[in-house]
């Protein structure tokens, strides 16, 4: 950990991770609804491009894929299984907080925890089902400005960067002023790094 806290990003990095300075963030913990205390929340990461959700995939706690699912919900064809969402996710809710923040972006991708805070008071024994249903919530634990493949999904990335690509052969996007963008990056395509 003192070697992480002490160490920046690799060249292999973007410039803005080479620079930033190290730290850690601790984050919420999730469970299922069920209460099971020794697995994570449910993890859909939802790729959107041009503002629209494109393809979400499907995590549960720590056992992997467990689907890839169009916009509408209905499994996508690729190289592993696509199990059936549970009838108590909101699939509404996931596209709407992934369209939100993909919103005027060309490529973005939200990661949304879908459980309960392994703290609540939900998770009693007692508790009954619906009540425990009721305190799932919806979370984002993380956004990204690029697609993220997984082995054996390549095809399927290939696609969503025919369709990246596309948005800016039509000229699916608009060119504004941006007055926060550093004159020098403007005229040369790049800053000097900082000494």
């Amino acid at each position: 950990l003192q070697i992480v806290m002490k160490t920046c990003g690799s060249r292999e990095e973007s410039l803005a991770l080479q620079h930033v300075k190290p730290g850690i963030m601790a984050e919420e913990r999730f469970t299922t609804w069920e209460g099971r205390d020794d697995r994570g929340a449910m993890e859909f990461k939802a790729h959107t491009i041009w503002g629209r959700v494109w393809l979400v995939y499907w995590r549960a706690g720590i056992d992997g894929v467990h689907g890839f699912f169009n916009r509408d919900g209905s499994p996508l064809a690729w190289e592993g299984k696509n199990e059936p969402l549970p009838d108590w996710i909101d699939w509404n809710q996931i596209i709407y907080i992934a369209e939100q923040l993909g919103a005027h972006k060309d490529m973005f991708r939200t990661d949304i925890f879908v459980g309960v805070p392994s703290e609540s008071l939900a998770l009693g024994i007692d508790t009954p089902m619906k009540d425990r249903l009721a305190s799932v919530r919806y979370v984002v634990s993380e956004t990204e400005i690029h697609p993220t493949p997984i082995k054996g999904t390549e095809k399927v990335f290939n696609e969503g960067g025919r369709l990246w690509l596309a948005g800016y052969k039509i000229g699916n996007f608009k060119v504004i002023s941006d007055s926060e963008v550093p004159k020098e990056f403007v005229e040369n395509g790049m800053v000097a790094e900082a000494s």
